[in-house]
């Protein structure tokens, strides 16, 4: 007859199953604290390749009306300190912060930024998370207008929702004043984001929801 367990050993099994748990859970926290803080590098690399860009050429990427004189065969805007959307100059202003070798775009960002206005981000590019930079006096339900923006989200337009309304908070909360629709870092609805999945038609984050509801806002402010 086999021997069966006694109650100290059942208690070592069960405390070491605790302890593998644990573990996971801890791990899971930590590579999901790591994915945001690199996402927050870029935000503030992003802002900081604006600002060199800015202080090298006296010009905005994308609107530099003498972008040719620089970079032969680069496309001009048209100089009125406006990054407008939907035209060339929303679409060459990662190709302009390219040539002036202030970013380095890989192959996919580069087959992607000549014909639409996104590219991925570095910091989630395999969950394909991707970044516009425009004026958004250009398009409609923004928290403010005239102001230039850096817009993360899913799909071509960037403006899918990407996030889980926890993490949107945990990033506005440490870049900014962890309120959705006030301050530099917000939110759009637009695209597949709406006010119910991101503050579930309120004024703070959806903080219960475990699914990606929200995109990010960032206000380029310089």
């Amino acid at each position: 007859m086999k021997k069966a367990f006694s109650l100290v050993e059942l208690s070592v099994v069960v405390a070491i199953i605790a302890v593998i748990i644990a573990a996971v859970s801890l791990g899971s926290k930590v590579v999901e604290s790591s994915k945001r803080q690199r996402f927050i590098a870029e935000i503030t690399g992003d802002k900081a390749n604006l600002s060199s860009f800015i202080t090298t050429y006296n010009a905005y990427p994308g609107d530099i009306d003498n972008a040719s004189s620089y970079w032969s065969g680069a496309t001009n805007g048209n100089g009125d300190s406006i990054i407008n959307g939907s035209t060339t100059e929303e679409q060459h202003y990662w190709n302009h912060l390219s040539l002036a070798d202030i970013i380095i775009l890989n192959d996919l960002q580069t087959a992607n930024s000549g014909t639409t206005a996104s590219v991925l981000t570095d910091a989630h590019a395999q969950q394909n998370i991707r970044k516009r930079a425009y004026n958004s006096s250009n398009y409609s339900n923004f928290f403010y207008s005239y102001k230039h923006v850096i817009f993360y989200g899913k799909a071509v337009d960037a403006d899918d929702k990407a996030f889980i309304p926890t993490d949107a908070y945990l990033i506005d909360n440490k870049m900014d004043d962890g309120m959705p629709k006030t301050g530099d870092v917000t939110y759009k609805p637009a695209g597949s984001t709406t006010n119910a999945s991101c503050v579930n038609n309120g004024e703070t984050y959806y903080l219960t929801a475990t699914t990606e509801g929200c995109n990010i806002v960032y206000y380029n402010r310089l």
